[in-house]
This record gives C-alpha cells, sequence and structure tokens, in this order.
C-alpha cells in the first residue's frame, strides 16, 4: 500500500478519468445491484484499458502519442489509449468489410484518427 502523495494524486487522477471518459459521473441506475456494480465495473474498464495500451501498443509506438505542432507530450493521458483502443478496433472491423488492398489501410488511417478522439 503506498501512502505517498503521489500515489493519491494518482487515484484521484483515475476517478476523474472514469468519470470523464468512461460515463461513471453520469450512471442512471435504478435498483440497489445496479449502484454497486456500476463503479467496480468503469474502474475495471479503465484498467483493461490501460493494460491493453500496455501491451499491445505501449509508449513507444508512433501512434501512442498525437503529435502535435503545439505541444509535445511525454507520456500518454488515458485519453490517447482509449483512442487508440477506438482506432485499433475500428480499423480491425473495417478493413474485414473491405477487400485486401495497401490502398485501403492508407485511405483509412486518417478518417480513423479524427474519429477515435471525436468519440
Amino acid at each position: 500500500m503506498c501512502l505517498s502523495p503521489y500515489c493519491a494524486w494518482q487515484i484521484e487522477v483515475t476517478i476523474h478519468e472514469t468519470k470523464g471518459k468512461l460515463g461513471l459521473e453520469h450512471a442512471q441506475n435504478r435498483t440497489n445491484r445496479a449502484v454497486e456494480r456500476t463503479t467496480p465495473m468503469a474502474l475495471w474498464t479503465y484498467t483493461l484499458v490501460v493494460v491493453w495500451f500496455l501491451k499491445t501498443v505501449g509508449t513507444r509506438s508512433p501512434h501512442a502519442i498525437p503529435a502535435l505542432p503545439w505541444y509535445r507530450k511525454q507520456t500518454p493521458a488515458f485519453s490517447d489509449m482509449l483512442a487508440s483502443l477506438r482506432r485499433a478496433s475500428w480499423h480491425e472491423r473495417f478493413l474485414s468489410l473491405l477487400p485486401p488492398a495497401p490502398r485501403h489501410h492508407k485511405s483509412l488511417d486518417p478518417l480513423l484518427n479524427a474519429l477515435a478522439y471525436a468519440a
């Protein structure tokens, strides 16, 4: 168990990101059981996204952190991890519908990059 202020800050960031990006803040539950399951499920989803990102994409991939001319991130934020997961799942889904051709990959990538952060 970590008692340093840094660990406490990480817990706050996790809760904030879970509320903002995964919809924990606006959960609409009608039963006590649903209330008891909502927060653990959102935190579990957060954990799965982070683990998927670290195992699949990692921080060294060029798609891990968006390159912006006015801002250079050193580490990816949770929104970057979530966007990478969206991009990968959409890429796989859309490419399964198209005939196998390398030109489809190039034309699909800009659209998926834009959609990943817009969703």
